[in-house]
């Protein structure tokens, strides 16, 4: 029986360093799942991205490649980046139309410095001048 009780402690002082090593490389594993997604995520990796521009007295209308249209008015600028995610356009200056695809999956967001406007499927506009931002619906 002695000999017993002097294995016991060898087997669980074993068992633990076991079960340790198999904690570290589960947390590290996790660790390095954690920050991949985390980075891939943040990137939102947007499959076409493209500017739209018109001068001081032009105006133009632009088809998107999920069916929506853009109609900017003189010396505005737009930057579009479209992902499988979503739709993301960005007013940077002047005024713009917008006349927006429903697609649910992919949610049509405008921003416009610190404001976002979200659509599914409408007609908007959105102005941007140095004082303020308007939108009518």
């Amino acid at each position: 029986m002695a000999r017993y009780n002097n294995v016991t402690p060898r087997f669980i002082k074993y068992a633990m360093l076991v079960s340790l090593a198999f904690i570290l490389i589960i947390a590290s594993n996790l660790v390095n799942n954690i920050t991949t997604f985390t980075q891939n995520d943040n990137e939102q990796q947007f499959a076409e991205v493209s500017t739209l521009q018109t001068s001081i007295g032009q105006q133009a209308r632009f088809s998107l490649s999920d069916g929506s249209k853009v109609k900017l008015n003189t010396n505005s600028l737009v930057k579009v980046s479209f992902s499988k995610k979503m739709r993301l356009l960005t007013l940077i200056k002047g005024e713009a139309s917008f006349d927006v695809t429903k697609d649910k999956s992919r949610p049509f967001m405008v921003r416009v410095g610190k404001n976002s406007f979200t659509a599914l499927g409408t007609i908007f506009n959105i102005e941007k001048n140095q004082t303020k931002i308007s939108s009518l619906l």
